[in-house]
């Protein structure tokens, strides 16, 4: 071993016999880094909220057209006066460098605090950047799945809150955007859910589905009902991108077909026939997750959307809702990934009220977990991992374990990265009974409830030209710090990473991938106060303008210094640099 100042880099050597030896392995511990040092930066949520379930992170993305990247971290459980567990989301404007803290607690002039309307909305329960205006400024999508609107108590609804240099004014000078009350004056455009309990808002990404060169808005409602008698069966939307969502209004989903949208808005429906679902819940909950990834190459994105769901935020009811009624887990079987192609969205105008079944889309693939699996298709990802030029589909199951019954580590976690994306289409297949042309490696978490590939992170942060892959693991215990998380970056290589990579730390090293970065944890739980449960939500980009990507990750439990800031949570901003180039004194752990 060559130890560095700070830095650990292990030069692996097969441990048995006939194993394939490892490359250069580096670990980047938390608990070494200083802010101060310009490796990092914390952003600490606002003390008021409780990170337990949930501190998305988004960016980065120029929101105010300072030329600098800006970011976000959402506060679900924020409270307020008459408000509780209203949520909310403080957008953060960068200035171009990486480095120090920031409390958004203490209101600073570079934090915009938006404040959810309702007593238990969970606004920011996802959040998203990017330009769906089309004007070149970042915008920022604020998902609320609790939202209600009379007689119609959870019926969610997705904010849009478009860039402009009025946002860091509004900053600047201490006022916070209420969605009770906004700004008259304000853009801002909402979409609400068509019925009680839909939960629009579950999810949204982003991407350039009808090659117009604007994003669009790819957005689930997990449990809009089919019927009385099939509930919870989902739904997604597809909103065009473009300058008609630049504005003060709202559009009621209820209405589609009469919408002042109409040509602009398409609504995706699970399959006609419902498949097998898990024997904890009555509904396939299409739609709550869901990515545009350009699985093709051609420039376009596809639509995915999966099946499936785990996740905290989600137990969390609207106010008035029916005991029961928000469902944290459930969908099919094992999971399954629908893929509608780029085909089926033309670049002209859509149809007024335009509605079709995922299978009748005129290109499909579906395709299914495995024994093996419990939750396929709770994330997904995207890249060329293997350096062919090939896009390739990251796949990953946090609840599954990679054993037929899960009598292995028991929640560990897998990931399944599927090579030749191109391949996929028009397929139909089990992840058992693979087409033979298909060729993938298998992910292991590193430990019992891991729950491994809850998130990940796609970007070339060496700049080789290959594309690699930020596999986090919110519930490791790194170092023996309980729920401390890591997230294992696997850098792509020509010819991919062979079958399978068990990321244990006894077995990482004989894994067939030349180099990976495992960054730990700070702080662990003792019982008392959470661990910081590292990479529960994540985004990735250059924040600091040097061509490198950066980092953003939150540390979903991590701790505010200030008093009762135990367990609030942070947005953490690493460095992209710091995978890979010289270490910086304090940087990685001895």
């Amino acid at each position: 071993m060559h130890s560095d100042i700070g830095r650990t880099v292990a030069c692996a050597m097969a441990l048995t016999a006939g194993a394939a030896a490892a490359g250069t392995i580096i670990t980047l511990d938390l608990a070494t880094v200083l802010p101060e040092t310009g490796a990092l930066t914390r952003i600490h949520a606002d003390p008021r909220n409780f990170g337990n379930f949930g501190v998305p992170v988004a960016g980065p993305y120029d929101c105010d057209g300072d030329g600098f990247q800006d970011s976000a971290l959402a506060v679900i459980r924020l409270s307020l006066p008459g408000r509780l567990a209203c949520g909310g989301v403080s957008l953060v404007f960068g200035d171009g460098t990486i480095g120090g803290v920031i409390d958004t607690g203490q209101f600073p002039s570079n934090v915009l605090s938006i404040a959810g309307d309702a007593v238990a909305e969970t606004c920011g329960n996802e959040i998203w950047m990017d330009d769906v205006t089309g004007d070149g400024t970042g915008d920022l999508l604020i998902c609320r799945q609790n939202y209600t609107l009379p007689g119609r108590i959870g019926c969610g609804a997705l904010t849009i809150l478009p860039g402009g240099p009025w946002l860091r004014s509004l900053a600047a000078s201490g006022e916070v955007i209420d969605l009770r009350t906004p700004p008259p004056l304000l853009p801002l455009v909402t979409f609400t859910g068509v019925a009680e309990t839909d939960r629009l808002g579950i999810w949204v990404r982003t991407g350039d589905v009808d090659g117009d060169g604007v994003a669009d808005i790819l957005v689930g409602a997990d449990q809009a009902d089919e019927s009385p008698a099939l509930p919870n069966r989902g739904e997604a939307w597809l909103i065009r991108g473009g300058s008609h969502l630049f504005g003060t209004f709202t559009v009621d989903l209820a209405d589609f077909g009469a919408t002042a949208l109409e040509g602009h808005v398409v609504r995706i429906l699970p399959p006609t026939a419902q498949p097998p679902l898990d024997g904890a819940d009555v509904g396939d909950h299409f739609g709550a997750t869901c990515y545009i990834l350009d699985l093709d190459g051609n420039g376009q994105g596809e639509v995915l959307v999966s099946s499936t769901i785990s996740r905290a935020s989600a137990s969390i009811g609207a106010f008035g809702a029916p005991a029961g009624s928000a469902r944290s887990a459930g969908g099919t079987a094992d999971g399954t990934v629908y893929i509608a192609w780029d085909t089926n969205f033309p670049a002209t105008a859509w149809p007024d009220g335009w509605t079709f079944a995922i299978d009748q889309a005129s290109e499909e693939s579906v395709i299914d977990g495995g024994v093996n699996n419990r939750r396929f298709g709770e994330e997904l990802a995207g890249g060329d991992f293997d350096g062919d030029g090939i896009p390739d589909l990251f796949v990953a199951d946090l609840n599954g374990n990679g054993t037929p019954g899960q009598t292995g580590r028991i929640n560990a976690g897998v990931g399944h990265v599927l090579y030749n994306a191109p391949l996929l289409r028009n397929r139909v297949y089990d992840l058992d009974s693979p087409p033979g042309d298909i060729v993938r490696t298998d992910l292991l978490g590193a430990t019992i409830s891991a729950i491994a590939g809850d998130t990940m992170l796609f970007a070339d942060f060496d700049r080789d030209g290959i594309d690699d892959a930020g596999f986090g693991q919110p519930q490791d215990d790194p170092l023996n710090r309980f729920d401390a998380g890591t997230v294992t970056v696997l850098f792509g290589q020509p010819g991919g990473w062979g079958s399978f990579i068990d990321t244990a730390p006894a077995s990482i090293a004989n894994s067939a991938v030349d180099r990976i970065t495992v960054i730990q944890g700070a702080e662990g739980g003792n019982g008392l106060l959470l661990g910081d449960i590292l990479c529960y939500s994540a985004s990735m980009g250059d924040m600091n303008g040097d061509g490198v990507p950066d980092l953003l990750i939150n540390e979903m439990a991590g701790d505010s210094p200030v008093p009762m800031g135990e367990d609030v949570g942070n947005l953490i901003i690493i460095d992209g640099r710091e995978l890979t180039g010289p270490a910086r004194h304090g940087l990685f752990s001895e």
